[in-house]
């Protein structure tokens, strides 16, 4: 068995890409910079964790 892409407009992430932009048009990194103080940026990190919750990441090993 083998499995390939014939289309070229297929992504790997083409499900998370409307969570991610509605994740951003609402601004939850901003409000999470601003809330969390950990003395570096962790609106990034968080944003990663979220869009791992929503491909179904069971743990923080499924997140790598």
């Amino acid at each position: 068995m083998s499995v390939r892409f014939d289309d070229a407009g297929l992504v790997s992430c083409a499900g998370l890409v409307p969570v991610l932009r509605l994740v951003e048009d609402i601004g939850l990194g901003q409000l999470i910079e601003g809330r969390v103080d950990l003395g570096i940026p962790v609106g990034a990190k968080a944003l990663s964790v979220v869009a791992g919750m929503v491909a179904e990441a069971d743990s923080i090993e499924d997140l790598d």
